[in-house]
Parts: C-alpha cells; sequence; structure tokens
C-alpha cells in the first residue's frame, strides 16, 4: 500500500521542495499505527466509534495504566500490517503531565520501536 506521507513531529503533509512524499511499505504500516494512536474517539463523524477514548476518565493522567495498554493494544493489533506486538509500555511525567506510549511491533517481518506522547 502507499499513501501520502505525514511529518510526524508537525502531522502536517510531508514535503520535499514542493513536492508531496509518498510512503509505502513498512513506513506506511507504522504511519497508520501512528495516526489511529492520535484519533481521539468520536472526532470523526463518519465513523465515531473509530480512535482511542483519551478524554474517558480511565484515561485522563494515566490513572489506570492497565486500562490504557488495553485499549491502546487493540488499537494496534487491528492495524492492517501489523503482525505481532512484542513489547507495549506507557511513561507518565508528572512534571509535564504528558504519558507516553512505548511499542515494539513487527511489520514485514522487521522489528519497530514506536513512541507517540498522547
Amino acid at each position: 500500500m502507499i499513501d501520502i506521507a505525514i511529518d510526524p513531529i508537525t502531522n502536517d503533509i510531508a514535503s520535499d521542495n514542493g513536492l508531496v512524499k509518498i510512503t509505502s511499505s513498512e513506513n506506511e504500516v507504522i504511519q497508520r499505527v501512528r495516526t489511529r494512536l492520535r484519533r481521539v474517539a468520536g472526532e470523526w463523524f463518519l465513523q465515531t466509534t473509530a480512535g482511542v477514548p483519551y478524554f474517558n476518565g480511565e484515561m485522563l493522567g494515566g490513572k489506570n495504566a492497565q486500562y490504557i495498554l488495553m485499549i491502546v493494544r487493540a488499537e494496534i493489533a487491528e492495524t492492517q500490517g501489523v503482525t505481532e506486538i512484542k513489547t507495549i509500555g506507557l511513561d507518565y511525567n508528572k512534571d509535564t503531565r504528558k504519558t507516553s506510549i512505548f511499542a515494539t511491533i513487527i511489520v514485514s517481518q522487521e522489528q519497530f520501536m514506536i513512541t507517540e506522547e498522547i
């Protein structure tokens, strides 16, 4: 599969000298995982059940780590192209009040590390 590349830092369409970048293969799957983890439940009007319920009371502030990991694991596992989740974890920074997800996944028999701040 191929898709328009999204800059992982700015979340804008990636370009090079004014030309839109394309992503494919494993990179496209990784981009889909990141997109799924960034989608907030209910934000897409065509499928309000899609996304992660970040504003659910159980998810806020990393209160219930097992619940968060269960939701995130399901979201990653449902991504087409991901064949295995090797490791998954979270880190809650009390000073910045931010939670980061860390996952090691297998795509096309290769291992990739994903880190997303939620």
